[in-house]
């Protein structure tokens, strides 16, 4: 059994709870997908767009010392979101995808497309 964990927000090993469900599970790889576009939309200052990067890498170490791999994909918008996601489930052939709820309102109609693609 593969598992695929979606990180966004919940740049964390530690209370992760879709990270745990996936490693309970089983085999598990997390992606990150890389959104100039959205940053961009979302006005992120420079300064954000460096942390949030700094915390992808921080987070990656982390996962590598627990023997799991983090996929990093680039995503022009939102919209693509789903496309990215299906592909990089299809790709370690995952049986189960698994993403922290968030409550934005344009983060969660992405969501809900990626759901529905899946």
């Amino acid at each position: 059994m593969s598992n695929l964990v979606w990180l966004r927000n919940d740049l964390r090993v530690h209370d992760n709870p879709a990270l745990h469900a996936a490693c309970q599970r089983g085999s598990t790889t997390c992606v990150f997908l890389v959104d100039d576009t959205q940053w961009r939309e979302h006005d992120l200052s420079p300064w954000r767009v460096a942390l949030t990067l700094r915390s992808v890498d921080c987070v990656s170490q982390q996962l590598a010392a627990l023997g799991i791999n983090l996929l990093i994909r680039p995503c022009n918008s939102f919209a693509d979101a789903a496309k990215h996601i299906v592909e990089c489930a299809q790709e370690i052939g995952a049986d189960c995808v698994y993403f922290n709820a968030e409550i934005a309102l344009n983060e969660q109609r992405r969501d809900a497309k990626v759901e529905t693609a899946l």
